[in-house]
């Protein structure tokens, strides 16, 4: 298994009125530690600093990876282990109201169409990367929404007590939905603003920031919002990178890969908002020979282009000579890579699957649009 780092975690409510807090004793040291113990839960008034209440462990029985607070005190804790996951849904006084526990092939409380996104990875299972957590007040009642990178709500009733299942949760679609909207156009706003800011370079800016800001984008997509439209070309724009790998393009050559997923996330959203995105590259390559790291310079053809280019692809062609030849993917995985393309059909995508073994093509396929339904949202 892989070890997990649980850091400390400190959440505040919209109004910044309250301060949620989750700390372990074992993050006091400077050394890098993992696998954290003990945390101790607590909220404050950050007005005066009074401390409104304070837990130990035992408040959620397992870590904690993300903190959720509103303006009430309502708090929202996502905890986590090698076998378990869930949430626990703390009062304004401090007592846990609400506890959901799941894990793979177990559904427990949570609706089926939410378990069923729950995987296993080697650090336990995983469901929530890139989910936004929401609260909506509706009547008299509090709700805590968490909406999963592919669209799946779930909601807790936080005063009854209650997870929401089929109509109780279809009645709240729609305050829920506007409450999405606001927050996606709020979001994007701000983090466009602080992204696309001049005096900071992409290498330095804030993985959070960058994670709100695909988070908001694929929101905006999922939910059709056209207000978000400039945001998102700006984004698509971005060079900003989270990670990289390396892959073949040829026998004997290897390349660095650096993947823009922010920049893929704004172009797919643009996509299903029925605009066509800028076609600035979603991965950048690079060679490292004798030491030497080297920019690998690929055209950026225009999505009217690919299919006509694509046809003119021999069947043995290799990794470099496609890209090369139609420039980047929007999608790159091992055995496929993904273009999407403007024809006069329509939007359609375009997929070269690899053979195994020697890097070439074994097919060339144009088929439906592939950021339709809910595949591309999962890519990490």
């Amino acid at each position: 298994m892989t070890e997990v780092d649980y850091p400390d975690l400190v959440a505040y409510s919209p109004d910044g009125g309250l301060r949620a807090e989750a700390r372990s004793p074992d993050n006091e040291s400077e050394l890098p530690r993992s696998e954290q113990q003990s945390f101790r839960y607590a909220l404050y008034d950050q007005r005066t600093g009074a401390r409104r209440w304070r837990r130990d462990a035992t408040l959620t029985d397992f870590r904690p990876r993300a903190l959720w607070l509103n303006d009430s005190g309502w708090l929202v804790i996502l905890t986590h282990s090698w076998l378990t996951t869930g949430l626990v849904a703390v009062s304004p006084s401090g007592a846990p109201h609400l506890r959901v526990v799941a894990s793979p092939g177990d559904d427990g409380p949570l609706p089926p169409h939410v378990a069923a996104r729950i995987s296993w990875t080697s650090a336990g299972p995983s469901w929530t990367s890139g989910s936004v957590g929401l609260f909506v007040t509706i009547g008299e009642h509090e709700h805590f929404t968490l909406r999963t990178r592919w669209g799946d709500r779930l909601v807790l009733a936080l005063s009854r007590g209650r997870v929401l299942h089929d109509d109780d949760a279809a009645q709240l679609t729609a305050p829920i939905a506007a409450a999405e909207r606001a927050w996606a156009l709020t979001t994007l706003r701000a983090s466009t603003s602080a992204l696309t800011a001049a005096s900071t370079p992409p290498s330095e800016r804030d993985v959070e920031a960058v994670t709100r800001a695909m988070s908001s984008a694929r929101v905006a997509g999922q939910l059709e919002l056209r207000e978000a439209i400039p945001c998102l070309r700006a984004l698509a724009r971005s060079e900003v990178t989270l990670a990289s790998t390396s892959t073949p393009l040829d026998r004997d050559v290897r390349a660095l890969v650096c993947r823009h997923e922010l920049t893929r996330t704004a172009k797919t959203a643009l996509w299903r908002l029925g605009e066509r995105p800028p076609t600035s590259p979603c991965y950048s390559f690079a060679t490292r020979v004798g030491g030497v790291t080297a920019p690998i310079a690929i055209p950026t053809p225009r999505a009217t282009e690919l299919a006509d280019l694509a046809r003119a692809l021999s069947t043995d062609a290799t990794p470099m000579r496609a890209l090369l030849q139609l420039g980047a993917p929007d999608v790159l995985r091992r055995r496929e890579w993904e273009y999407d393309v403007a024809t006069e059909d329509g939007p359609r995508t375009l997929v070269l699957r690899w053979r195994r073994g020697a890097p070439r093509v074994e097919g060339i396929e144009l088929g439906p649009p592939r950021w339709r339904g809910d595949a591309r949202d999962g890519d990490a």
